[in-house]
């Protein structure tokens, strides 16, 4: 994340933005037309920097630090099977947070808590050979 944190004013410009979800002084976040769209323009050669000026945003405003962590974070979402996700529309509350939720995410959570734990059974497997080996 960027240092840089956004004064009232930028913030107010920022969150003027039709491609702009929410605003705080330290986060922007963005909708997921930006996100379309910056993804397409970035496949088609252009620079985030670009991308994001030709969005109304200045450059100077979110600093490049920023702008290619808006880049990895996109590069991220595409990878992820489920695409692209917008943010709450400005105003919006959190969603409430739900016992059960939809079974397409219960599995989903339940895939990621297991991906975790192999991992974490490997890595203490390691440990386990590398204390055996020194003996």
């Amino acid at each position: 994340m960027s240092k840089k944190v956004f004064n009232a004013e930028e913030m107010a410009s920022l969150a003027a933005n039709p491609y702009t979800s929410r605003v705080t002084a330290k986060q922007i976040a963005f909708t997921k037309e930006f996100r379309e769209r910056f993804w397409g323009e970035y496949c088609e050669g252009k620079t985030p920097s670009e991308i994001v000026k030709g969005c109304g945003y200045s450059v100077e405003t979110l600093g490049e630090r920023r702008i290619g962590g808006i880049r990895e974070h996109i590069r991220q979402e595409f990878a992820n099977p489920e695409g692209f996700r917008g943010g709450r529309e400005k105003g919006a509350e959190k969603p409430p947070e739900s016992d059960g939720g939809s079974s397409e995410d219960m599995i989903r959570q339940m895939r990621q808590e297991l991906q975790y734990m192999r991992k974490e059974l490997d890595f203490l497997k390691k440990i386990i050979s590398i204390r055996g080996m020194r003996k």
